[in-house]
């Protein structure tokens, strides 16, 4: 089995509150197992704001880009506050299974999300 580490996804909130798909444990690719290291949260906005980070275990929804139903037990972090032009990092060694998804949210569209890590083959 080979490894891969790897920036394993970045997304951007096009819109304030409004939820997008951070990474998407694909079931059509031969990854059979992937570690997310670490997560960035990278405000590029002169103002403070909030941001949220969930995991979705088994998502059932059919593509990559649906936005699964949420409940509390899927929150990692949950309005926690970047300031304005800063980078929050968090070091979680998350474990992600097929079709599994890390859902991320801001409060504003000048926050962006990066996923480091690793993918075994």
């Amino acid at each position: 089995m080979a490894t891969s580490y790897k920036v394993l996804a970045q997304n951007k909130v096009t819109t304030g509150g409004t939820p997008v798909v951070l990474y998407y444990a694909n079931p059509s690719s031969s990854v059979i197992q992937t570690i997310v290291s670490t997560i960035t949260i990278c405000n590029t906005g002169s103002t403070s704001t909030t941001y949220r980070i969930a995991v979705v275990p088994s998502a059932t929804s059919s593509t990559s880009t649906t936005v699964p139903t949420l409940v509390t037990e899927n929150y990692v972090v949950y309005d926690a506050i970047v300031g304005g032009n800063e980078t929050v990092s968090y070091t979680l060694g998350l474990t992600v299974d097929t079709y599994d998804k890390i859902i991320v949210n801001a409060g504003n569209s000048s926050v962006s999300f990066n996923a480091y890590g690793s993918e075994t083959q």
